[in-house]
């Protein structure tokens, strides 16, 4: 995925339309050669919390619990990507989400990072 789109222009970025308070949405659409369109999202937002709270919601993202309802609704997975050169305020997951027989399930890659 990377590769396909490490090309694309800050350009070709488009905004979206959220109906959420403080979330930025951008996506770009590349055409493949076997005419299967792939669209790439990326979104940002500010949290205004404390570290606790954030330290919190982040324990239930990344808990057994969660992971276990992931399983229980056919999701195949949600996993932790353990990078090396990664900062110590930065976490990535990956989750696959199963979608309707009509439809492709689709992969998430989320990047978060901490900072004051």
């Amino acid at each position: 995925m990377q590769k396909l789109f490490s090309d694309v222009k800050e350009e070709a970025w488009e905004q979206v339309e959220v109906n959420f308070a403080g979330v930025d949405m951008e996506i770009v659409k590349k055409q493949q050669e076997n005419k299967m369109r792939i669209v790439l999202g990326k979104a940002e937002s500010v949290a205004d919390c404390t570290a606790e709270e954030a330290a919190a919601w982040m324990f239930d993202f990344c808990s057994r619990e969660r992971t276990t309802i992931d399983k229980a609704e056919g999701n195949p997975a949600r996993i932790e990507l353990i990078k090396a050169n990664a900062s110590a305020n930065e976490k990535f997951f990956a989750t696959i989400k199963k979608f309707p027989w009509y439809a492709a399930d689709r992969a998430f890659t989320n990047k978060f990072i901490w900072r004051r």
